[in-house]
This record gives C-alpha cells, sequence and structure tokens, in this order.
C-alpha cells in the first residue's frame, strides 16, 4: 500500500519535473531568442558605431583642413584689423573734414541771402534758412514741422500753394534727381509784392529722399524787366508813331507835290486868263471905229481883269509872307459897325455886276453893339471877309448870304458869313482850308480860283488870336465862322473913316 503511495508520489513528482523541466525548456527557448535579437542589436550597434568612428575620423580630417584655414583666416584678419586701423584714422580725417564742411555748410545756409528750405518725404519743413525768413517774411519756428505749402499759403494765392504742393510731390516722385523751377508772387502786409524764383531738387541721404528748395528775390529784376518793357513798348509805340507820321507826311508830301502841281496849273490858268483879257482888249482898243460906250466897257474889262490878276497876286505874297512868318499884325481902332456896313456896300456893288441879283445879301445888324470900337488889324480883317463873302457869292446861285458879328467876351468878336450854297461833303470840310484845296479839284472846274483863300484866311485869323470853322450841309449851304480877340479900347475921336479905306474890285477865289 506504502508502495503505491510512493510510486503515486513519484509519479506525480516525474510530472511534476516534466512540467517543470518543459517549463524551463520553453524559458530558455524564449530566453535564447531573445539572446539572437541582443546579438542582432548589438551587431546594428557595432556597425553604427563603426561608421561613427569612421565619420569621427573624417571630422578629424576635416578639421585639421578647417584649422588651417582658420589659422589662414586668422592672419588675413589681422591684415585687414591692421588697413581698418588704417582707414579709421583716414575716416576719422574725413570726419573732421566733414564737420569743418558741415560748419561751412551751416554757416553758408545761416548766412546764405538766397532761402533754403529743406522738406522731409511727407511735405513737411525740417530746415527754413533765416533767407527763406527774409524773403517769405515768415519765422523758422513758424515753418518748422508744417507742410510747406500750408506755410507759404499764409503769404501767396491758394492757386500759388497748390502749385508748390504739386511741384513738391512731382519732384519727389521723380527717380532721377532731376531739378525744376516755378516762379511765384508773395504780397507781404505794406510791401510791394514780391517776386520769387524757386528751384527744387531732390536730395537722397542713405536710404532717405529729401526735397531741397531755393528761394530767390527777383523782384528788382522783375521790376527791371518791368521798365525795360515798358520802354520796349513805350519806343515800339514811338517807332509806329513815327513810322506812321513818315507815312502820313509821306502821303502829305506827295499831295502836296499833286496839288502843288495842279496848283502851278490852275494858276498858269488863273493868271493867263485875265491878262489874255487884258492883251485881247487893249487890241480892241486901238480900233479908231469904236463907240465910246464899247471904249467904256473895254475899260471896265480891263480894268476887272488887272483887279482879278492883282488880287492873285496879292494873295501869292501874302502866302509867301506867312510861310516866311514875314506876316505883321497892325491892330488899328476900327469902328466894327461902320466897317461891316462898308462890307455890304461893296459885295453889293460886287453882286450886281457879277450878275447874281438873284442873290439876298443881308447885314445881321441884330446883335450888334452902338459905337462899338476895337483894336483890329483892319487890311487883314476886310480880307477874311472879303475872302468868304467871296466864296458864298460864288458858291451861291439862289437864296440868301447872310454875315455879321456877335460879342463873345469883352475881348472877343465871333464873325460868321452864312450861304445857301452848293454846301459842303464832310470828306471836303476835312480838307477846305489846306492850301490848293478846291472842292472837285480838276483841269476843267465849274468855279474858278486859286484854292488859297480859305487857306490863307484862317492863318491870319490865328495870328490875330482867333480860330476858324465851318458847319456845312451839302446842298444846303455852309456857316463860316472865325473869332478875333482884340484888347479894350477907348472910342477914337474920329469915326471909321470910309474914305481912307481903300476900295478894291472884289476878284474870285
Amino acid at each position: 500500500m506504502q508502495l503505491n503511495k510512493k510510486n503515486e508520489r513519484i509519479a506525480q513528482l516525474e510530472e511534476e519535473l516534466e512540467l517543470l523541466v518543459q517549463e524551463r525548456t520553453n524559458e530558455l527557448a524564449t530566453s535564447n531568442k531573445e539572446l539572437i535579437l541582443i546579438n542582432e542589436e548589438l551587431d546594428s550597434y557595432k556597425t553604427l558605431l563603426e561608421e561613427m568612428l569612421q565619420k569621427l575620423d573624417n571630422a578629424n580630417k576635416e578639421q585639421a583642413v578647417v584649422n588651417k584655414k582658420l589659422e589662414a583666416t586668422i592672419e588675413e584678419l589681422h591684415e585687414k584689423n591692421t588697413q581698418l586701423a588704417t582707414e579709421i584714422t583716414a575716416r576719422m580725417e574725413v570726419m573732421k573734414r566733414l564737420e569743418d564742411s558741415e560748419s561751412k555748410l551751416r554757416n553758408l545756409f545761416e548766412q546764405s541771402f538766397e532761402g533754403i528750405v529743406i522738406i522731409d518725404n511727407d511735405g513737411r519743413v525740417i530746415e527754413w534758412s533765416p533767407g527763406q525768413e527774409r524773403i517769405m517774411g515768415i519765422s523758422r519756428s513758424e515753418a518748422l514741422g508744417e507742410y510747406c505749402w500750408e506755410t507759404c499759403r499764409k503769404v501767396v494765392s491758394d492757386e500759388v500753394a497748390d502749385k508748390i504742393r504739386y511741384f513738391v510731390n512731382l519732384t519727389y516722385l521723380k527717380v532721377q534727381e532731376k531739378s525744376g523751377s516755378m516762379e511765384f508772387v508773395v504780397n507781404l502786409p505794406g510791401e510791394i509784392e514780391r517776386h520769387i524764383e524757386s528751384t527744387l531738387f531732390k536730395i537722397k541721404q542713405e536710404n532717405n529722399y529729401f526735397i531741397g528748395m531755393i528761394c530767390h528775390d527777383v523782384t528788382e529784376q522783375k521790376l527791371t524787366d518791368m521798365e525795360l518793357e515798358l520802354y520796349r513798348t513805350q519806343l515800339e509805340q514811338m517807332v509806329e508813331q513815327k513810322t506812321e507820321e513818315l507815312s502820313r507826311a509821306k502821303e502829305k508830301a506827295e499831295e502836296s507835290d499833286r496839288l502843288k502841281s495842279a496848283f502851278l496849273a490852275n494858276m498858269s490858268h488863273e493868271i493867263r486868263t485875265p491878262l489874255n483879257g487884258i492883251v485881247g482888249i487893249t487890241q480892241l482898243l486901238d480900233s479908231d471905229s469904236l463907240a465910246s460906250n464899247e471904249r467904256k466897257e473895254y475899260i471896265n474889262l480891263i480894268n476887272s481883269c488887272s483887279s482879278q490878276l492883282l488880287t492873285l497876286i496879292n494873295d501869292i505874297i501874302v502866302l509867301s509872307k506867312i510861310e516866311a512868318n514875314q506876316m505883321i499884325i497892325n491892330p488899328v481902332s476900327v469902328q466894327i459897325n461902320s466897317f461891316m456896313e462898308e462890307m455890304l456896300l461893296l459885295f453889293e456893288t460886287y453882286i450886281q455886276t457879277h450878275n447874281k441879283e438873284q442873290i439876298k445879301l443881308i447885314l445881321d445888324r441884330s446883335e450888334f453893339i452902338d459905337n462899338h470900337i476895337v483894336q483890329v488889324d483892319s487890311t487883314r480883317l476886310h480880307q477874311v471877309l472879303t475872302n468868304l463873302i467871296n466864296n458864298a457869292v460864288k458858291f451861291t446861285n439862289k437864296g440868301h448870304i447872310r454875315f455879321g458879328y456877335r460879342q463873345l467876351s469883352p475881348d472877343k468878336l465871333e464873325f460868321f458869313v452864312e450861304d445857301t450854297g452848293i454846301g459842303l461833303s464832310p470828306e471836303n470840310m476835312e480838307i477846305v482850308f489846306e492850301r490848293f484845296r478846291q472842292v472837285g479839284l480838276t483841269d476843267n472846274r465849274q468855279y474858278e480860283g486859286a484854292g488859297l483863300g480859305l487857306s490863307i484866311s484862317r492863318s491870319l485869323v490865328q495870328m490875330m488870336g482867333g480860330e476858324m470853322w465851318v458847319e456845312s450841309t451839302e446842298g444846303k449851304g455852309s456857316t463860316f465862322c472865325f473869332t478875333v480877340g482884340y484888347p479894350p479900347t477907348s472910342p477914337p475921336t474920329n469915326s471909321w473913316n470910309r474914305d481912307g479905306y481903300t476900295r478894291q474890285a472884289v476878284a474870285v477865289r
């Protein structure tokens, strides 16, 4: 029984031993596998270590090369340090010179007569020189930090301020540092306008850009230019005026030459006509068969032609004296009313002898002053009135001729001769007083005359201190007026001496 128990125990132990062996075998198998893995890992570590050792060896070799290069670099740095020290010394000298230059520039900036402004890239003022203060009338403290154009707007127009802003921006935007210029006017209280010429340019400092503006006061130059322009304009006007005067003088000379030629031709006719009459009638008088009444008529014709020729010669002499300034005015005491009555009688006879009885000759006495005595040259006054009344008779075929005088002031009389003749056109009124001028100047004229009467009359009136003019309507008649100045005088003892006045036959002019 016990043996069975032992055998059972032994069997049980063998089973347990087999189990333990089996477990141990399994553990050993597992450990072997792990050991194999560890060996494999160790092999990889060994390979990696060998690679690292190889790399370290390569690195050592490279370090040796780098060390050599580093030694070369250190030597190069040493040389560069030496050069840098030399360069620093040189730069210090340059900096010293720059400081001196900057000091000079600052002095130039401070003392420059021109205005200098520095503007940043926003358009604000960072420098405003004393010259600019003087030119613009704006202090540096007022300008610094402000927009340049807004600062200038205080003394310039809005249009100019906007223009300054435009030029500042345009100058800043330019790629190249090209300068631009502009002109504007500054208005300071109590001063004349200042004309400013401004130049803008771009300034580069390291990586920053600034705008420089130099202002120059050109007011005096502008004023001088304006004066020169005024003188030039005046000179041009004078040249134009002189040219025009010379042109008119040339035209007048040409016209005068033409008129003188026509005058000479006319004078030849005017002189030959009475001379031919005198010569022809003188030959007729030589006939013994003439009746006494025919002889008397011929003698009257000779007297008329002689008087006409004498009047023409007298006009030429008077004209020559006037041109030579040899005409002398001799005032005498004249009883003007009697003088005018004498003119009336003289021309009543003239009208009858020239078959112009259809014309009514009127002496206007409405403004006569009783016993009015004046100091005038009676001969020249008679000559002027004779020319005017003579012309009125010549150019009037019907109607009336009215003449007279009126007192304008205590020392001035106005005479007038009015007719209802052919009258004058406006253009003829402009030239009627010129020498050798006649209305409708042709070789074959309806009205004879030398064209001297009115010119001589006006000259005589001017010499007597008066003036002459005409009022006329073409086809309705004319009124010639003239004034005569005279000093006050006392009535003379003797009145106007009619018999003392030399009567002459009135000839057509």
